[in-house]
């Protein structure tokens, strides 16, 4: 019995000595407070960032950049206040187009001052009766001369005949031409045609004696 007692008291005795050599770690107040500062500090971060961004400064520039707009029509970038991508390329788009239909219309001009000018030709002729030769000829068609004379933008004409009429053929070589003729009269038989681009426009100066 003595020796069952002495062996428990032992081992009562290494295990309170082996407790002693490993201390349990117990949080202190100390520690306890300091953690609770950190967190509180994290927290407190998070609310002030969201605090700048609402706060009156960045009220005051939101309101800055409104009166901008609505004072020049444009955003600190330069781009139109209140006009996105899509718009801004729909309004391109209306400009361009608006550019084509310019051109178009400056070009319809120039044809149509060049077939009022052959049909005024034409009329002459038609009223003059024989008295206008037909084709490339003096009193008819025919190339203005001497200190006159000026050829741009087109090759000198080209004689045939066609369904039996004269035929005179003037190839343009640049989009605007200037041609002077001593008599731009087109006889009662004769075609006078340009071969020309649609928006090409020739000047015809009749600066003959009798022009």
């Amino acid at each position: 019995m003595q020796t069952r007692l002495a062996q428990r008291g032992g081992r009562a005795l290494r295990a309170r000595k082996a407790g002693r050599g490993r201390p349990r770690w117990r949080p202190t107040q100390v520690s306890q407070a300091l953690a609770v500062l950190l967190v509180a500090g994290g927290w407190s971060g998070a609310a002030q960032a969201q605090a700048r961004a609402f706060s009156p400064a960045w009220f005051a520039d939101k309101g800055a950049v409104q009166s901008t707009a609505q004072r020049t029509g444009r955003m600190p970038d330069g781009s139109l206040a209140g006009i996105g991508n899509s718009a801004r390329q729909q309004a391109q788009s209306r400009q361009q187009l608006q550019r084509s239909l310019d051109n178009l219309n400056r070009t319809a001009a120039a044809v149509a001052a060049q077939q009022a000018a052959q049909a005024a030709a034409r009329a002459a002729a038609a009223a003059n009766g024989a008295a206008v030769p037909d084709g490339l000829t003096q009193g008819g068609l025919w190339i203005a001369e001497g200190a006159q004379a000026k050829w741009e933008g087109a090759n000198k004409p080209r004689t045939g005949t066609e369904g039996g009429r004269q035929l005179v053929t003037i190839e343009q070589t640049q989009s605007r031409a200037i041609l002077n003729w001593d008599t731009f009269n087109v006889g009662r038989n004769t075609t006078l045609r340009f071969q020309q681009k649609a928006d090409d426009a020739v000047l015809n100066r009749v600066v003959g004696a009798s022009a």
